[in-house]
């Protein structure tokens, strides 16, 4: 069971360490300034930009902010759902779940699956029971049935959510926050349907015309992706509200609003779709995948779960120490039984001679032996443990592949191997707070390399110890099926999308077509 306040002493610590490392190269470039004669005040600015830049990734008031953090989440659904999961992997300590759901005979579910078990049981209990494990310090609290504003006045919620699509019980949610003269909650309205999304945040007490836009969204089931989407902006709100990184880190003023082509898919179940990487992002992915009901998912990866683990990737929870790939099999049953899942122990591949063209680009020297040996081969004791290496006659029977990982080299493996196969490519990668994908779209797109110049990434990203790294792992996953359904459907006009979280906009999008030297 990982701990929050464990995790946050990690942060700490990282924070001095950050902070030496800063005043050390401040101390090197004054001496070198005395010893030179002349002015260096750009290396020292540049110094302390990377110092504060890197410092926003993580923080030792932050988590202590989130941990005394009360919030209260109207709903069972699942946008509900993911944000009440998203608010334990914050560290938020108290969280209370209020709504009348029962679980459905067949309708897939996130944290409270059709078993014959669950079937006809309040879904906020389930909830509850599943999210306290991401954060096992939380008191979680639910309460079946509408909203008790007497009980609610006396939880006394820093922040409510209401992440229903009925603009009554948002009216009411809204008129209880109002009437706070003073240490009044943060209320966000949030609301999916299969193809749209929004939400609005009121801090003071104003709110614009959301209300009136609720019509659109008034379904009685909420979408997978669209929820998924506006969860991660939610969360967002939730920790702006509590904490900013920045001047420029303000709480959004009036509504978001994103709908995406209005299509009906129906051949999920004939779809084969391999999901590269077991963590954030993936997990992401894999829970969109499950909830639209993708017939056969593909899941490679060759970590072991620790305990920072637990709080951003949901498919994980309690766990530990287990393999990656067998637990997200086994959560994705859950969460729909009529999906078959492959889990693959292993990693992304093997190579030949047609590689050192796009092996010595990326690369850039002529050395390519050590490169083969480090990222694409397999230790004597991984072999010995049954971890595979990825080859491309494996990825040609697949007809999707997201690509979620933090290696550049794997990356342009997929990138290559989804050239040569002709296969629908999506890669995402996020850093502590932002993140961005693209699509490759065989014959109509350029590929992921001539999009993002992956020979430019460095080597190997971590993730940050940083809890809000659930954010922005919740929106880019979630865009990167939008993005693939996009362009299933023949929409080559965007071939990609930037999340940035301090801007109004939010969302970038950006088209990249075109063919061009490396042939895609």
């Amino acid at each position: 069971m990982t701990s929050i306040f464990s995790r946050n002493v990690k942060a700490w610590a990282y924070d001095e360490e950050l902070t030496a490392r800063y005043l050390n190269e401040r101390d090197r470039i004054l001496k070198k300034q005395k010893i030179v004669g002349k002015n260096l005040e750009k290396e020292l600015q540049n110094a302390e930009s990377t110092y504060y830049r890197t410092l926003a990734n993580i923080g030792e008031g932050r988590h202590e902010t989130l941990s005394n953090t009360k919030a209260l989440v109207i709903g069972s659904d699942y946008l509900a759902q993911l944000i009440a999961g998203g608010l334990a992997g914050l560290g938020i300590d108290r969280i209370m779940l209020v709504d009348d759901g029962r679980v459905e005979s067949s309708r897939p579910e996130i944290f409270c699956g059709p078993s014959r078990t669950n079937r006809g049981r309040k879904k906020v209990q389930l909830i509850a029971e599943e999210i306290s494990q991401i954060n096992p310090n939380a008191e979680i609290r639910h309460e079946f049935g509408c909203v008790n504003w007497g009980r609610t006045y006396r939880f006394r919620p820093d922040v409510i959510i209401d992440a229903t699509n009925d603009p009554i019980s948002k009216q009411y949610a809204y008129s209880y926050c109002k009437g706070f003269s003073f240490d009044r909650p943060t209320f966000i309205s949030a609301s999916a349907n299969s193809i749209g999304g929004t939400y609005e945040v009121s801090s003071g007490g104003s709110f614009s015309n959301h209300l009136g836009k609720l019509h659109y969204y008034n379904s009685p089931q909420q979408g997978a992706f669209t929820s998924g989407l506006i969860a991660g902006l939610a969360l967002e709100e939730v920790r702006r509200s509590r904490f900013k990184y920045s001047e420029i880190d303000r709480v959004v003023n009036g509504n978001f609003h994103y709908v995406t082509e209005d299509r009906w898919i129906t051949h999920y179940p004939s779809k084969r779709v391999l999901v590269v990487g077991g963590g954030a992002l993936g997990n992401a992915v894999a829970i969109t995948l499950a909830l639209k009901g993708y017939g056969s998912i593909g899941i490679i990866d060759m970590d072991c779960i620790e305990d920072h683990n637990l709080t951003r990737q949901f498919l994980l929870r309690g766990r530990l120490g287990e393999r990656k790939v067998d637990a997200i099999k086994e959560r994705i049953r859950q969460i729909n039984p009529r999906v078959e899942v492959n889990a693959i122990y292993g990693k992304v591949g093997s190579v030949g001679e047609n590689d050192f063209e796009w092996l010595s680009q990326m690369k850039g020297s002529n050395d390519l032996d050590t490169l083969i040996a480090s990222k694409f081969s397999l230790t004597s004791r991984q072999r010995a443990g049954g971890a595979i290496l990825l080859d491309r006659e494996s990825v040609r029977g697949y007809d999707l592949i997201f690509g979620c990982l933090d290696n550049k080299y794997a990356r342009a493996w997929l990138n290559q191997a989804a050239i040569d196969g002709k296969i629908l490519y999506v890669d995402g990668g996020t850093d502590g707070m932002g993140g961005q994908l693209a699509a490759y779209a065989p014959g109509h797109t350029k590929c992921i390399q001539c999009q993002l110049n992956l020979s430019k990434f460095p080597d190997q990203t971590s993730c940050a110890i940083d809890p809000s790294t659930v954010i922005p792992n919740l929106i880019i996953g979630n865009l990167m099926v939008d993005m693939a359904e996009r362009t299933m459907m023949g929409h080559y006009d965007i071939t990609g999308i930037q999340y940035q979280p301090f801007t109004q906009r939010k969302l970038f999008p950006f088209s990249r077509t075109g063919g061009n030297k490396h042939a895609c």
